[in-house]
């Protein structure tokens, strides 16, 4: 981790959480106390995952994944940790392996005058399998094919080529 790469992400970090403390004083100021609630209430949720994340013990992929938004500016990351581990340390360089190669896949279909909304989902099984989903939601009605095939991943688009999924799952070493 360099020290820009650091500053960059605290920068950006502080920049979102003005720009939230601001929609959420405009809403008082407009009277508007559900709508606030709504939002302190999203990012406490947002917050939550980015702490079940940083306990995973996963610390290349959740320093690659933070750096997503500064990299992309057009994409817009939401994730979901549905894990009761305490430590996937095991798993950490293939899930930052495959979630790399599936972003550079993504992105190069990616239209650049577009924004795009990426939500990862890491789901732990009952066996000793870690799932991960990432979908993509965007306009790919360029493409011309529905489903292919790449390195070991399938990526697949809805009817509406509004939305592109890619999956994949990891066997935890330790359980």
């Amino acid at each position: 981790m360099s020290k820009q790469d650091f500053m960059e992400l605290l920068q950006f970090k502080r920049h979102e959480l003005m720009n939230h403390l601001q929609m959420i004083q405009g809403y008082i100021h407009l009277d508007k106390k559900d709508a606030a609630l709504e939002k302190v209430s999203a990012i406490v949720y947002e917050e939550n995952q980015e702490r079940k994340l940083i306990h995973l013990n996963i610390p290349t992929f959740t320093w690659w994944l933070l750096l997503l938004p500064l990299k992309y500016p057009n994409l817009r990351l939401k994730y979901e940790i549905q894990s009761q581990s305490k430590e996937l340390s095991d798993i950490d360089r293939v899930l930052y392996k495959y979630c790399k190669q599936i972003m550079e896949t993504a992105t190069k279909l990616f239209n650049e005058s577009q924004s795009y909304e990426m939500k990862l989902q890491l789901l732990e099984g009952e066996t000793s399998e870690t799932t991960t989903n990432i979908a993509f939601f965007g306009d790919f009605g360029h493409l011309s094919k529905r489903e292919f095939r790449e390195n070991d991943i399938t990526y697949r688009l809805n009817e509406d080529k509004d939305k592109m999924k890619a999956i994949f799952t990891v066997a935890n070493k330790k359980v």
